[in-house]
């Protein structure tokens, strides 16, 4: 039997520690640690976020191989903002995205999104936040990540 599927150029998932694609994020703090509630980021900090599902890159890679060190770029730009509690009606928080493209040493579709968090980013152990391609408020996914 015949079934019909969408297809989409892109649909960013981030990796996160819940089962169901939620929860705390696959995120590495500025020092390189992993961001966790006993490892919060600081606000004005620069954070580390991966995914995949972002779209072809920019050259296209080579199947098979790692990215080495100067990995492709996305054709796609990235949108990450923090919200203060997870409501429709809270403040947004935009960080400011400094890096989006292929994680460098390694594997073709894993994405490095690299921001600097808000200076007056919410904080607390489980900061909603959300990633989209867009600043349209469109977001692909929320997540948590842990804010000092």
């Amino acid at each position: 039997n015949a079934v019909t599927l969408p297809v989409f150029d892109t649909r960013l998932g981030v990796f996160s520690f819940g089962p169901d694609g939620t929860g705390q994020a696959a995120v590495i703090n500025q020092d390189g640690t992993i961001n966790s509630p006993s490892n919060p980021a600081a606000p004005n900090s620069f954070v580390s976020i991966y995914a995949t599902g972002g779209g072809l890159p920019n050259p296209l890679g080579a199947d098979n191989q790692l990215t080495g060190t100067g990995p492709s770029t996305l054709q796609a730009s990235a949108h990450v903002s923090l919200d203060s509690d997870g409501s429709c009606c809270a403040p947004v928080y935009p960080a400011t995205v400094t890096y989006y493209g292929g994680a460098p040493q390694s594997v073709p579709g894993l994405i490095q999104i690299n921001a600097q968090l808000p200076t007056d980013a919410p904080v607390g152990d489980a900061v909603p936040l959300y990633i989209g391609l867009d600043t349209t408020g469109t977001v692909e996914q929320m997540v948590t990540i842990s804010v000092q």
